[in-house]
């Protein structure tokens, strides 16, 4: 049912109900009536919506909600107003415990800089150290070294800087000295 369809199915309901509460407000004498009326009638409506969900379905459907993708590597749980879409996961492999790092958007920059997506706090990663993108016709994401100093490694191969490459399941991406495995999510 469309916006305006479902606006005057409201109209109709809400308005004549108005006039009658109007009318026993000036047969009861007091205006107070029909505010305590409407008030009655709007908290009715809301615990009768949340225990019977299904009664207003029809007028009111409700959106799905994206689940939260699982994945193999723990990480910290999502909070709801946290999911956005997620590209990719890397899941820090260093034995000092480092944090993942979770692509929600394209291009994603990585660097020590605060301008980039995600800020390391690591003195051996340059300022601006990669970038990594979705390809939408690839369906699959890149990673671009960008002429960093301690250099951007994939499974141990040192990337040329500005030459994209593909990322896949479970390659290794190293920069600098830290090491992360690559966990798609979902699309």
């Amino acid at each position: 049912m469309d916006k305006k369809r479902r606006r005057l199915m409201l109209a109709i309901i809400i308005v004549p109900s108005i006039f009658l509460l109007f009318l026993i407000g000036v047969l009861a004498g007091s205006p107070i009536v029909p505010l305590v009326l409407v008030l009655l009638i709007t908290v009715a409506l809301g615990v009768l919506s949340r225990a019977k969900p299904e009664l207003f379905e029809k007028w009111f459907p409700r959106k799905q909600e994206k689940l939260p993708s699982v994945r193999s590597v723990q990480s910290e749980p999502l909070r709801h107003e946290d999911l956005q879409k997620t590209y990719l996961e890397l899941a820090s492999v260093n034995a000092s415990g480092g944090k993942n790092i979770i692509m929600d958007s394209t291009p994603f920059t990585i660097g020590r800089d605060i301008t980039c997506s995600y800020a390391m706090n690591n003195p051996e990663v340059s300022g601006h150290h990669l970038r990594l993108e979705f390809r939408e016709e690839d369906h699959i994401c890149f990673v671009t070294d960008l002429n960093s100093t301690n250099h951007t490694y994939l499974n141990t191969e040192k990337l040329q800087p500005n030459m994209p490459r593909s990322l896949h399941q479970g390659d290794v991406l190293q920069i600098a000295n830290e090491a992360f495995q690559v966990e798609y999510a979902h699309f």
